[in-house]
């Protein structure tokens, strides 16, 4: 990773806890994905020199498709690139992967961060705006009021009486997403500026 001390045996005590700090944040960027395979490639990756799968493999011993599938999420969220080189012998291509400054995933992640809050707080508007009607079937739509009267208080796809939404609670759902997101854009932008990060 961009600590590269923390690769290299035993670790000094505040490399370590920058280096556990800097997971952490990598573990809010990439979300509900993130597991031992994400933090296992992430500590084979650097800022300072390349790798290859092949590398990645030798060292974690994990599938060169689950490798390749983390490898492309990084690169999906800016938090590692690649660049190829083609064997003249061989003709093979090799992808050489480097991790990318955090600041970069971290404006690409705060930037999501911020169209997710805005499309959010759209919904609640509409939630707030609207009287919604529903049977409580998953694979059912609800209906706005006009619908709901047209249909005659019976689900269009399961026949089933449409019962009021409580709309209360989607809102508080919502509003509590919002809160998660930008606390967590909070806390990564906290934790660079406190570890020496420049993020402007």
């Amino acid at each position: 990773m961009s600590v590269d001390a923390a690769k290299h045996g035993q670790m000094p005590k505040q490399i370590h806890l920058l280096y556990e700090t800097i997971l952490q944040d990598y573990r809010r960027i990439i979300g509900d994905e993130f597991d031992e395979n994400f933090a296992n490639v992430l500590e084979h990756l650097s800022t300072s020199f390349e790798t290859t799968e092949e590398q990645i493999g030798a060292e974690t011993n994990m599938p060169f498709k689950e490798i390749r599938r983390i490898l492309y999420k990084l690169y999906d969220l800016r938090i590692a690139t690649y660049r190829t080189i083609r064997d003249p012998h061989t003709g093979y291509f090799s992808f050489l992967w480097k991790l990318l400054p955090l600041k970069y995933s971290f404006a690409t992640f705060k930037h999501k961060a911020l169209l997710t809050i805005k499309k959010l707080e759209e919904r609640i508007e509409y939630e707030r705006n609207n009287t919604l009607y529903h049977c409580g079937m998953n694979r059912c739509p609800r209906l706005s009021f006009d619908q709901a009267v047209e249909a005659k208080f019976k689900c269009p796809m399961c026949t089933k009486p449409l019962q009021l939404v409580d709309n209360d609670k989607i809102v508080n759902s919502l509003r509590n997403k919002i809160r998660e997101l930008e606390k967590d854009v909070e806390n990564i932008s906290k934790s660079l500026s406190e570890n020496g990060f420049a993020i402007s």
